[in-house]
């Protein structure tokens, strides 16, 4: 079926349009299933198999995505269904597999196959009447039973409902002690957010009234097993009753479905009521637990973040001290971005540097920017948001090298600035870390040459000499 295609009865010469499915994916013959407008009720598809119902859409109004619209003509010449879309550039076709699957696909001009946009009748629940009558059918319970008794109902067949988890034998009333009269005491208990019964049993009562008179003219009505209250595009809220059982209510998870008010005499009504009022208490205790629970939840996070920061500062404040005993009271931020320095105190051009600005020089220390291992731990290659690239040597944890050392490192080589040494540039000393950063030497180190009989002729005496 294509866009501007229409599916359904022509008065006129009674043609009834439906589509069929192929006999198999090579042979275009009549397959199997069929897709068919029911205008029995409300109007909705009925996807065939033969002739038994295989799987049924929503009926109408219809609640179709935005991607496309839709138009049901219900005339004394016609009663069909047709839909169309604005973007030219995307094709749709609807069609039935010759599976059994009904589906809706789309293709782009520049697109080579077909996706699928959506598809029925493949889930447990899409099977029609899987759980009988005057059931539900949950599609969300994937390891468990997924067919419950409406209110005021009960399993026909209960032996093969909870042992064998067959509900095809639907349910019933319920056999309570003492029955009451049709119109004395009786309600409706509402069902949200579903796929509305079969409407070949339905009836529009009125398409202009509110849900409380539409409650009443069903409560009039022995016969009237459930009611909703539905909004028709472009006009009021109408009013659609149910006579008889009530087939194919399926919940649906994405909340595109109506709510159905059921039918059930005094006694479970009174039930349901004291239930309700139960679970209203119950809910109020659990509310009261929950937010005492969140309160003790609060402080304890505040305390712990408060405990923290302070442990922080005090470790800062160790930290300051242990670099400012390294360094003196000069600033220098020449060479690097702002954002890469935390301080730089010193009359050397030794910088202190941010945690967060080495761990992105270094791709959080990636194993593949590693270079060396030394005696108290591994050393990185990095690069500095200016371009430069640097050598980051951290200290292992568990290296054994305390501050001290730390301390009488960094002061070193802060002191021994020598053309022929390698440059500190300068260090991190922030959370648990301590570390060095020195100038990135491409080549390696001088002893590779020296010491080498390939290399060292490259090493002539006048090189060594300019060196």
């Amino acid at each position: 079926m294509l866009p501007g295609m229409r599916l359904g009865l022509d008065k006129r010469t009674g043609l009834n349009r439906f589509l069929t499915s192929w006999k198999s994916t090579d042979d275009p013959g009549i397959g199997d299933y069929s897709l068919k407008l029911n205008l029995v009720g409300s109007p909705q598809f009925f996807l065939y198999d033969g002739s038994k119902p295989f799987w049924r859409g929503t009926p109408w109004p219809w609640r179709t995505p935005d991607i496309y619209n839709y138009s049901y003509v219900n005339s004394e010449e016609e009663i069909t269904f047709s839909y169309s879309h604005d973007d030219s550039s995307v094709l749709f076709q609807l069609m039935v597999h010759e599976s059994g699957m009904l589906m809706w696909v789309s293709r782009r001009e520049s697109d080579a196959n077909w996706k699928e946009f959506w598809s029925g009748s493949k889930y447990r629940c899409d099977s029609y009447g899987r759980c009988g009558a005057n059931s539900i059918c949950d599609p969300r319970h994937l390891n468990e039973f997924e067919c419950s008794c409406l209110p005021g109902y009960e399993p026909k067949f209960p032996r093969n409902w909870f042992r064998m988890r067959d509900g095809s034998g639907g349910c019933v009333r319920k056999r309570l002690k003492s029955s009451s009269v049709c119109g004395q005491g009786e309600g409706f208990v509402k069902v949200p957010q579903v796929k509305v019964p079969d409407t070949s049993t339905a009836v529009w009562v009125n398409m202009s009234m509110s849900r409380v008179d539409c409650e009443q003219e069903c409560y009039k009505d022995c016969s009237c097993s459930a009611y909703a209250s539905i909004k028709i595009p472009g006009k009021d809220v109408a009013c659609l009753a149910w006579y008889g059982d009530l087939m194919d209510i399926v919940d649906l998870m994405d909340h595109s479905g109506y709510d159905v008010y059921v039918r059930v005499d005094a006694i479970e009504l009174a039930e349901i009521e004291r239930s309700n009022g139960f679970l209203e208490m119950k809910g109020m205790l659990a509310f009261l637990i929950v937010s005492v629970s969140s309160a003790w939840f609060v402080i304890i996070i505040f305390a712990y973040l408060w405990l923290r920061k302070r442990k922080k500062r005090v470790k800062n404040k160790s930290n300051r001290r242990l670099f400012d005993s390294i360094n003196g009271p000069h600033y220098h931020k020449d060479n690097f971005e702002a954002d890469d320095i935390q301080t730089s105190r010193s009359h050397t051009d030794l910088a202190f540097f941010n945690l967060s600005t080495i761990s992105a020089a270094t791709d959080n220390f990636s194993q593949a920017n590693k270079i060396g291992q030394g005696g108290f731990g591994s050393v990185y290659k990095g690069q500095l948001t200016n371009g430069k690239e640097v050598a980051v040597k951290r200290l292992s944890k568990n290296s054994g090298q305390g501050a001290e050392e730390f301390k009488n490192e960094a002061m070193l080589m802060a002191k021994l600035q020598h053309r022929n040494l390698v440059k500190l540039l300068g260090c991190c000393v922030q959370e648990e870390e301590r570390i060095l950063i020195y100038e990135y030497l491409s080549n390696g180190s001088l002893d590779l040459f020296l010491f080498d009989t390939t290399r060292s002729s490259f090493l002539n005496w006048s090189k060594r000499y300019k060196s």
